[in-house]
Formats: C-alpha cells, sequence, structure tokens
C-alpha cells in the first residue's frame, strides 16, 4: 500500500513516483495504513462517535501568561480574532505549498473591518506583514518568539492556513480552519475534527489549460508534495486568488458544522469522484471555490 490510490495501483508498472520514501506507513491492529488513512479514520470515527477530546492540555498559568502578553501587544481579553500562518513563497523554491503574502491582504483587511482581530505568527525569518489596522503580526512584535503560538491557534474563532504543521495542530485543538492553496488533494484534504474547510490549489498544463478535479488525481501532484512527474506532463501551480481566500474565510465564519445529511451536490459529487479514483481524505471543500470554480467537478 502506498500514497496513491486504489486506482492507480492497479496498473501494469507503478510509476517511479509512487515508489519513493515518502509512503509512511504505520502498523495498526487493523493492518497496515499510512499516516494519512489513519488520520483519515481516526478523524472520521471522532465525528461520528460525537466524542472528540484534543490530546493537548494548555493550562490555566499558560493560558493566563499568553493572554496577558497579547493585551499588551493590542489584543483585548473579549475580541474575537482569527489566527494566520502562511508559507511563504522565497525566491527560487519548486515547494508549491507556498504562496504569496499579498493574496491574504484583503482577507485580513475584510476581517479586521468586521470588528475582529488578526493575529499572524510564525518563524523569525518570515517577511513581517505591512501595518493593517486591526492587525498583530507577531513575527514582526517578537521575532524568534513562538511561545505564543500554540495559545493562539487554540483561542481562535478561525485558523487561516496553508498546508503546514501548525495546520495538523489545529485540527487536534479543535480549531476551525480554511487552509489554502492545499496541495496533494488526494490525501491533503483531510476530515477534521472541528469545521474546517479547503481551498484546492488547481494546476495547468504548459498548454494552459487547467485540470479538472479528475484529472488532478490521476496525476502524481494528488499524492506527494514532491514536483518529479516521471512520464507525466509537467504541470504549473495556480495559486488561490485573493477572493476565493476571502469569500472561503467568511464562509467558514458564517457556516454551521456540516455532517454528509447536509452536503450539497457539488460535495457529494466531490466525493463520489474521490471515491472512484482511490483518493484517502474526505475533507471539505470550500463551496464557495466550487461556485467560481465549476468547471473543476468532472
Amino acid at each position: 500500500m502506498s500514497l496513491v490510490g486504489d486506482a492507480m495501483l492497479k496498473t501494469s508498472q507503478i510509476p517511479a513516483w509512487a515508489t519513493m520514501l515518502d509512503r509512511r506507513m504505520i502498523r495498526t491492529k487493523q493492518g497496515v495504513r499510512t499516516q494519512y488513512e489513519l488520520w483519515e479514520e481516526v478523524a472520521q470515527d471522532s465525528l461520528a462517535a460525537g466524542n472528540f477530546a484534543s490530546p493537548f492540555l494548555l493550562t490555566d498559568d499558560y493560558r493566563m501568561r499568553s493572554a496577558a502578553r497579547l493585551t499588551k501587544l493590542g489584543l483585548q481579553a473579549d475580541v474575537p480574532f482569527v489566527a494566520l500562518h502562511i508559507r511563504e513563497l522565497p525566491g527560487g523554491t519548486n515547494d508549491h505549498r507556498c504562496t504569496p503574502l499579498d493574496t491574504f491582504f484583503p482577507a485580513i483587511s475584510a476581517l479586521t473591518a468586521s470588528g475582529l482581530k488578526v493575529v499572524r505568527f510564525g518563524l523569525k525569518n518570515m517577511t513581517p506583514l505591512p501595518k493593517i489596522p486591526g492587525l498583530i503580526d507577531l513575527v514582526g512584535e517578537i521575532p524568534g518568539d513562538q511561545t505564543l503560538d500554540l495559545y493562539v491557534v487554540a483561542h481562535a474563532e478561525l485558523f487561516l492556513t496553508t498546508v503546514s504543521g501548525p495546520s495538523q495542530v489545529a485540527s487536534w485543538l479543535g480549531t476551525p480552519q480554511v487552509i489554502t492553496n492545499v496541495t496533494s488533494i488526494g490525501k491533503n484534504t483531510l476530515t477534521n475534527p472541528a469545521y474546517t474547510i479547503y481551498l484546492p490549489q488547481r494546476f495547468e498544463t504548459l498548454s494552459g489549460e487547467r485540470l479538472s478535479l479528475s484529472q488532478t488525481l490521476k496525476h502524481p501532484v494528488a499524492y506527494w508534495e514532491g514536483y518529479e512527474t516521471s512520464g507525466f506532463e509537467p504541470l504549473i501551480p495556480v495559486k488561490n486568488t485573493p477572493e476565493e481566500i476571502l469569500n472561503s474565510v467568511f464562509e467558514a465564519l458564517s457556516a454551521p458544522k456540516l455532517t454528509p445529511s447536509a452536503w450539497s451536490d457539488g460535495d457529494r459529487s466531490v466525493n463520489a469522484i474521490r471515491e472512484n479514483l482511490g483518493a484517502i481524505s474526505k475533507g471539505q471543500i470550500s463551496r464557495s471555490f466550487l461556485e467560481q470554480n465549476d468547471t473543476w467537478i468532472n
């Protein structure tokens, strides 16, 4: 078993990219699972049973001290906020999980205009954000100090982010998320214990044709983070637009936690394609994204 879907493994010759070391196999009492399959199974069991409990324990002392420090930085205790973490796009990288910072600026401005604060955190070598009223940029305010990160993620109304380690932590803190520019959508769009929606990154061919969901799930980019295509046509990543990010943020803030009984026709179509092509993950794709990209589901 590997990270590729069952439908692809039935081919007479497994492509080279499917035999790479990035397979993350875990043996369980139910058999061998990839880490992504195991995540999906555990998350769905927790949701179905209604017994989700975070494995993280934040002490009262940590919460109190963190709240006091954030107050000094401009976040009043009774003001709701959105957490923000962006995997940056440094020059010369081919890591298509990274994304331009400016695509998030309209969402930040709209959130702060609505009365919410935005608290951005990250590593000390990240780019400080421009001054936006209502934005608290911990990267610029306290560079290199990440002791507030866990508190920020745990107490946020919503976590706006990209595919990254912090997004996995947020999942098990129970924090709702909008995860943008999602790559490896056959395995990275996982069900989460909190209401979380995904904005898939699209891809296009060198001739300019944009891939549909089905076409993407038949290509290596749907199953691993690298970009070695081994016989497949090279693709150009298409980042989520500022409008897509903005719409998905307010979709997440206004929507209740979805259950299968509340799925739309678009949700059902996405899951039918995933099942047909052997994709691992079953997380919620942004409905506003589906409306803006109506040719993606085919």
